[in-house]
């Protein structure tokens, strides 16, 4: 497995180009937004994360 192939599955947890692309652009555009706005942002990202997450588990653990 290359380096780019176990970063993809370390950080996005699928091996889908887009998935990576949207990753990088939301990491790169909300990190740097300092104070109130860029936490809001930041934690908007983050539920949807979890949200998915907890599909994800629903259909591995019925």
């Amino acid at each position: 497995m290359s380096d780019f192939a176990k970063y993809k599955d370390i950080f996005i947890g699928n091996k889908n180009l887009f998935y990576l692309i949207k990753y990088e652009i939301i990491t790169t555009l909300f990190d740097q937004i300092p104070g109130a706005l860029g936490l809001f942002l930041r934690k908007a990202e983050i539920l949807e994360i979890l949200r998915r997450l907890q599909t994800l588990l629903k259909q591995l653990f019925p």
